[in-house]
This record gives structure tokens, sequence and C-alpha cells, in this order.
């Protein structure tokens, strides 16, 4: 049982990791965070103090160590966009985030319990 939850953190980890990795590459495939948040008519001179300012004109490996980094400090920054930290920005959503999850669980049960239960028997009968 303890191997088989080792494996599952590791798992867990190695896909955390996945994802984080993809998303950190995936934003800078289009040129980056300034070219997506500042206007089209910026000129190269806001662009490179924009980039500047967030760190963002460091070499691609430095920027994913630091972000690795802040993330294991549980440091998850500024959102580019609002200018807040993002873990008030999450805060502030997380009850309309649950009440929508719990819905969505609640109604599946409601529909998905009857409906196995009537298409259950019918497969039996048919031979399936």
């Amino acid at each position: 049982m303890l191997r088989y939850l080792a494996v599952r953190a590791l798992r867990g980890a190695a896909t955390l990791w996945l994802v984080v990795t993809v998303v950190f590459v995936g934003l800078r495939l289009d040129g980056g965070p300034a070219r997506a948040l500042l206007p089209d008519d910026a000129s190269a001179e806001q662009i490179a103090a924009f980039r500047r300012a967030d760190g963002l004109d460091d070499a691609t490996p430095l920027q994913y160590a630091r972000y690795l980094g802040a993330l294991a400090r549980g440091q998850f920054g500024d959102s580019l966009q609002e200018r807040r930290p993002v873990l008030e920005l999450v805060g502030g959503r997380i009850g309309a985030t649950l009440e929508l999850g719990l819905a969505a669980v609640g109604l599946a049960l409601l529909l998905g319990l009857p409906a196995g239960a009537v298409v259950r028997p019918l497969t039996s009968i048919s031979g399936r």
C-alpha cells in the first residue's frame, strides 16, 4: 500500500511539473507575456521596459529556475494582467469555484445514479 501511494505521489508530482513546464514554455512561444499584455502599437522601448521590470529579459532557463523556486516556496507572484497577488485573486474566487464544483457533483449523482440503475438492467437483458 505504501509503495502504491509513493508511486501515485511521484506520478502526481511529475504531472504537475509537466503542466507547469508546458505553460511556461507555451507563454513564451508567441513572443512572451510582453507581447500578449502590451498593446499592438507598443514601442520597442515600452516592451523593453516591461520585460526589464518583470525580469523577462533574463535568459529563459534562468527565468524557469526562478519560477520553479518561487513555486516551491509557495510564492506565486503577481498577476501580469491585474498586478495583484495571484493568491489574492484565487482566494477571492474559491467560494464560487467550490459552489460550482459541488453543484456539478450533485447534478452528476442526481442524474447518473438513476441512469445507471436503468441502463444496467437493460444491458444485462440484451446479453451484452
